[in-house]
């Protein structure tokens, strides 16, 4: 597959209207595989309904800045859930303002309350990392612990890469917030609970177990096959060429396997940290109304947040898209999608979405966020995860605010 690569251009900024004119300044979640193909599909669904009233997209990372009060709704990761509440940066909502509550998974809604169980956001996409082989293996399709997975793969060479043919796990360790969440789930793994406000350590009192289960996720892949950094598509194409055993991602990695007929030799499960649990954590993405919204503006703002979750969008922003120029434009995009009606239409379409679902069905699902002081907690201890993974080398990339996410798929794993 040859590497993908998004030209740079600029930075999008929040506007102000024209008198007489209203103008919402909307951004969505960056990290997918066809942004472009999103705010085409919500564009041309707004306009029907809305024509008189103007839409301005702006670049916005949610790993990166916190909103800013001009940007009226924006798509952040749950994991910031808490975060935000605390700096009151999100508008409550009436579930009546959520549209049909009961097609979203719980575990998606559950991402968006508040501690007195209102909603503070609208869910749209869930994520789940996944260990990605091929259909056959059928050693991997029984390895649902990491050490089940160590048994079948074992160490990579510490210093080959890419890997051999059939040989060890292709993986990114180079993303600090990667990094720190995964120690999260680990930790969770281990101790077999989760909570809204995990127990969050300091960058000099890491837990040991952990480490040493992250380590040995790093010798599968072999330290400098997890410590590689990607320039674009380099680790797809690796496991599209036969190499490595088993690939790290998310679900929507598999929107850039080309030929589309490949996926179809393709099967996926929940990547074990260390005894994966049935009460599987995902991470969520959804979309929040700024607290310091204009009140001129909060009936449009809820409308495009609902309109952008709703199935119609989700549905035509996810199947493959004829009118992409994206390489990756014959797949679906393959995200997982926070509403049960979406999820079951495509997994009776595509094999790969089958699997998705059953992922979903099996584990009953939690969402995955760390707590109020999840921003400072990344900022101080992010560095000390990511040296301690590799014996004290600090070996993740910097921080690089969107849209200078130049490849694909790489931006598709937490880098910052």
């Amino acid at each position: 597959m040859p590497h993908v690569v998004q030209q740079l251009r600029p930075v999008r900024h929040p506007v102000e209207a024209a008198p007489g004119e209203t103008v919402l300044n909307v951004a969505l979640y960056p990290y997918v595989p066809r942004p472009d193909q999103f705010e085409s599909v919500v564009t041309g669904a707004w306009d029907a309904l809305y024509p008189d009233v103007g839409l301005n997209f702006v670049d916005y990372n949610c790993y990166a800045n916190d909103p800013d009060a001009s940007l009226d709704v924006f798509a952040f990761d749950c994991i910031y859930t808490s975060y935000f509440l605390s700096k009151n940066f999100l508008m409550k909502l009436s579930s009546e303002q959520l549209g049909d509550v009961s097609d979203f998974f719980p575990w998606a809604l559950a991402a968006c309350q508040g501690g007195d169980g209102s909603y503070y956001a609208i869910p749209y996409l869930g994520c789940a990392y996944c260990l990605i082989y091929r259909s056959g293996d059928t050693a991997l399709d029984q390895a649902l612990s990491l050490s089940a997975v160590y048994d079948v793969i074992g160490n990579a060479p510490p210093d080959q890469t890419p890997p051999p043919a059939n040989q060890g796990l292709i993986l990114d360790l180079t993303g600090a917030t990667t990094d720190s969440c995964f120690y999260l789930e680990t930790y969770e793994e281990i101790e077999n609970s989760y909570g809204w406000d995990p127990p969050l350590p300091q960058p000099n009192a890491l837990d040991s177990q952990v480490i040493v289960d992250l380590q040995t996720l790093r010798n599968m892949a072999g330290f400098y096959g997890a410590a590689y950094r990607d320039p674009g598509s380099d680790r797809v194409d690796w496991f599209l060429q036969g190499l490595g055993e088993a690939l790290v991602g998310p679900t929507e990695t598999l929107a850039h396997f080309l030929p589309p007929s490949v996926i179809e030799a393709t099967k996926l499960h929940v990547l074990p940290f260390d005894q994966q649990r049935q009460d599987q954590p995902f991470y969520v993405d959804a979309l929040g109304v700024n607290s310091q919204i204009d009140p001129s503006k909060v009936q449009y703002a809820v409308a495009f947040a609902n309109l952008v979750a709703g199935v119609q969008v989700m549905v035509q922003a996810l199947v493959p898209d004829p009118n992409s120029t994206s390489p990756t434009a014959p797949n679906p995009q393959y995200l997982m999608p926070a509403r049960q009606s979406v999820l079951a239409k495509f997994a009776s379409n595509w094999d790969a979405y089958e699997q998705i679902q059953n992922i979903v069905t099996f584990h009953t699902g939690s969402a995955f966020r760390i707590g109020s002081t999840s921003r400072s907690w990344l900022k101080a201890t992010k560095a000390a995860i990511c040296a301690a993974i590799f014996d004290g080398q600090q070996l993740c990339v910097p921080e690089v605010p969107h849209p200078a996410l130049t490849h694909l798929p790489v931006h598709l794993m937490r880098r910052v």
